[in-house]
């Protein structure tokens, strides 16, 4: 399970986030940007490839309709 001080640590900076509760957040790595899905089990990082809102949906810990996906850094 990945955990926020390490990401931050490898120089994540967080860029906002989704809403209360949605479980959506977004950081931005360099030029880079990528979202965070929160489930029980922690979270799954997904390569987000604008620095928008992305194209995805976070729902139940899982990303439904996903343009990437990535794993834990």
């Amino acid at each position: 399970m990945c955990q926020l001080s390490h990401l931050k640590s490898k120089g994540f900076q967080t860029m906002w986030v989704d809403g209360a509760g949605k479980g959506q957040d977004y950081f931005k790595h360099g030029t880079n940007a990528y979202a965070l899905c929160y489930s029980l089990a922690g979270f799954d990082i997904f390569d987000v490839p604008d620095v928008g809102p992305p194209n995805m949906m976070c729902i139940d810990g899982k990303w439904i309709q996903t343009r990437g996906k990535g794993n834990c850094f």
